[in-house]
């Protein structure tokens, strides 16, 4: 049986693929080689992000950085603590258009050395004489912008690496990294409370995993086989293929299948494309999925626990708090959850499905939130079972979001789209992941001195239960598809788009 003659532009100048009657390499990996090698970029470029995002809580509080900066307002607190953030948004619209055309490898190769230089920086502004911010929220939007690139760019090349049936695991190893780099950063800030140096370490301990994930993408990681495919580079697609696929799988027939997409013959899509009719819905879907993952709140948690739990351990919820190193003590504890919690989604999403997870996650949530709010509202300067519960009610919330939207929401974006599209509408919900995390983050304590912290917990649990409906409505399963089954699966259901709403 012949096939299409397949390249770039799909002209015939290009190498006809092999027969798909079948292709299996001698001396192929074994399974867990392959899932290893296809799990490293997620896993190494998580715990360079996870210490960034773990470490300011800790440097917040630090009473050598308070004496530093003068006793910085929480407003400034605040614009410190979102400032990765906000280089995110910045980070996450350029990694679409890096990802195209630079390739996937390349732009995380740009974005881990402008991560290095930009933690590098907020490492020298800290020792620096001068008592202004201002170098250390330049080094810190620099980091940010290098993390909105990674996480527009790290799901998507795995998501065009992983083996279908392992796919959602082998994605969920991103969000399982970042959550490791954040207990990580947790354990040092209490290991280093109360020093004079400890929170200068805090901020430069992302260099370590930060300069290894450097040299993964130097001398290991090689570019996704979907984008090689697409470029018509077959013959490095199939020697990549060979490194992450076993015995038992068909290179060939693979390499067939993303060939005979269509859509892979096309040119990069444009951003205007990305709301046509026949794609719009489902570009909602995963725009929405990403805001809606740190529209839960998990990084008010994860950013401010020091702050948070020593407003629940003070005496009615209104003093300074206990003696500091007690309440990094808890938020050991909340990254233990995230550990110790998220890998079980590694092997509960080709399990049991996307949806499921997000829908007992969100109600969870939501549950937690409410009974953290009553508790909290509820506090006097002798309940002390009551804060026992009020952290009880924060770890029960952490450990929902751990298995569920935190590592599921980054796999929905990346297998709905056709790969010409794919990259720039990932980035498009990387944007609205940053943008919502970023007005998290930056309104947290002003919300909570506006409103009330339980107040604040309300809110949040309205946003996870409006999260559990969105899900209900709008999001399909894709577990154990290839990726090109789905777009395929999707275009079929209606040729005009409009059953794409639903997706």
């Amino acid at each position: 049986m012949g096939c299409r003659p397949i390249g770039a532009s799909g002209t015939a100048s290009e190498p006809c693929l092999p027969s798909a009657r079948c292709e299996r390499v001698s001396g192929s990996p074994t399974l867990t080689r392959a899932l290893l090698r296809t799990a490293l970029p997620p896993v190494a470029c998580g715990l360079a992000l996870g210490c960034t995002y773990g470490n300011i809580g800790g440097v917040l509080v630090s009473a050598a950085f308070t004496q530093r900066y003068a006793s910085p307002p929480d407003a400034v607190l605040q614009a410190l603590g979102a400032s990765v953030q906000g280089g995110g948004v910045l980070g996450s619209i350029l990694g679409g258009w890096l990802a195209d055309s630079c390739g996937r490898r390349r732009s995380m190769l740009l974005a881990a050395a402008l991560f290095v230089i930009g933690t590098a920086m907020c490492a020298l502004a800290a020792v620096l004489p001068s008592s202004s911010l201002a170098p250390l929220f330049a080094g810190r939007a620099l980091t940010g912008i290098a993390a909105g690139v990674l996480c527009a760019v790290t799901p998507l090349h795995v998501s065009e690496s992983a083996i279908a049936e392992w796919r959602g695991g082998v994605e969920a190893s991103f969000e399982v990294g970042i959550e490791t780099g954040i207990l990580l950063a947790y354990v040092f800030n209490y290991l280093s409370f109360g020093t004079s140096w400890g929170w200068i370490l805090s901020l430069a301990m992302p260099l370590v995993p930060g300069f290894a994930f450097l040299l993964l993408l130097l001398f290991v990681i090689d570019e996704s086989p979907r984008y090689l495919s697409q470029q018509g580079e077959l013959e490095h697609a199939r020697r990549v293929l060979s490194q992450l696929r076993t015995a038992q799988h068909d290179i060939a027939a693979e390499l067939l299948a993303m060939g005979s997409d269509e859509n892979a013959l096309r040119p990069a899509g444009s951003w205007r494309e990305l709301v046509a009719p026949s794609h719009r819905g489902v570009v909602a879907v995963a725009v929405l999925v990403l805001a809606l993952q740190v529209g839960t709140g998990i990084d008010i948690f994860t950013t401010y626990a020091p702050i948070i739990f020593a407003r629940i351990s003070s005496a009615g919820a209104t003093g300074d708090g206990g003696d500091g190193r007690s309440d990094l003590l808890y938020t050991i504890l909340v990254g233990c959850i995230l550990c110790v919690v998220s890998p079980l989604s590694i092997g509960l999403v080709d399990r049991y499905g996307r949806r499921p997870l997000l829908l007992v996650g969100a109600g969870g949530m939501s549950a937690s939130l409410l009974g953290l709010a009553v508790a909290y509202g509820q506090l006097t300067a002798d309940a002390g079972a009551l804060r026992g519960v009020c952290v009880t009610f924060v770890l029960l919330f952490v450990a929902f979001f751990s298995f569920s939207w935190g590592p599921i929401a980054w796999v929905i974006p990346s297998e709905l789209l056709p790969i010409h599209l794919r990259a720039r509408a990932v980035a498009a919900g990387t944007v609205a992941n940053w943008i919502a995390d970023y007005l998290v983050v930056s309104t947290f304590l002003s919300l909570a001195d506006a409103v009330s912290y339980e107040g604040a917990w309300a809110l949040y649990c309205a946003i996870n239960t409006i999260a559990f409906g969105f899900v209900i409505f709008f999001v399909k399963e894709t577990k154990g598809l290839e990726l090109e089954q789905i777009s395929s699966h999707l275009a079929r259901l209606d040729g005009s788009g409009r059953a794409a709403q639903r997706c």
